[in-house]
């Protein structure tokens, strides 16, 4: 990586891990909402909540797309890229796809 992309590598990185900890923050609180709702029966959801959540997922997993992922394919080792998804989808809780 050419040094003039570090100062946007290293912006980028810290956007995204700071995205993760309030998105898995945001997440914890819509949870335990969702919780709520299928145990007691609670009769509504904070709907803006919910919205403004999907909104920042959605704008997370955008630049994530667009310029982390990019990024990572033109520095990182193929192997390394492979782990990367299995976290990912382990995260998730889903099968990652056999992209060898």
């Amino acid at each position: 990586m050419p040094d003039r992309e570090l100062p946007a590598t290293r912006a980028l990185v810290y956007r995204l891990k700071a995205d993760h900890v309030r998105l898995d923050a945001a997440w914890g609180e819509m949870r335990k909402r969702l919780a709520r709702l299928a145990d007691a029966g609670e009769a509504a959801v904070d709907t803006d909540a919910a919205r403004a959540f999907g909104a920042a997922y959605d704008r997370h997993i955008a630049l994530e797309e667009a310029e982390m992922l990019p990024l990572a394919r033109r520095v990182l080792e193929t192997r390394v890229l492979y782990r990367m998804g299995e976290r990912m989808a382990e995260r998730r809780g889903v099968t990652p796809s056999s992209g060898r």
